[in-house]
C-alpha cells in the first residue's frame, strides 16, 4: 500500500504508477480511497521547494487523472 497522504503533491502520480501496479498484481481492488487527496495542502509547502496552491491542484488532478485513466474497466 502506498500511503500518499505524507509526501509531496508532485512525485505523487508516478509513485502510484510504479507502486500501484505492483500492488495490484497482488491485490486486484475494485476501488480505491482517493478521496482525501485533495482535502489537504501539499506536504512539501513548509520545505524548501515550496508550491503554490494552484500548482499543487494541477499536480492533484494529474494523480486523479492518472487513477481514472489507468483504473477504470
Amino acid at each position: 500500500m502506498l500511503n500518499c497522504g505524507v509526501i509531496c503533491d508532485r512525485p505523487r502520480a508516478g509513485l502510484c504508477a510504479r507502486a500501484g501496479a505492483a500492488d495490484l498484481a497482488t491485490h486486484p481492488y475494485l476501488g480505491r480511497f482517493i478521496d482525501t487527496t485533495t482535502a489537504a495542502p501539499c506536504t512539501n509547502a513548509t520545505t524548501r521547494a515550496p508550491m503554490t496552491r494552484t500548482e499543487s491542484k494541477q499536480w492533484k488532478m494529474e494523480l486523479l487523472r492518472y487513477m481514472s485513466e489507468t483504473t477504470a474497466s
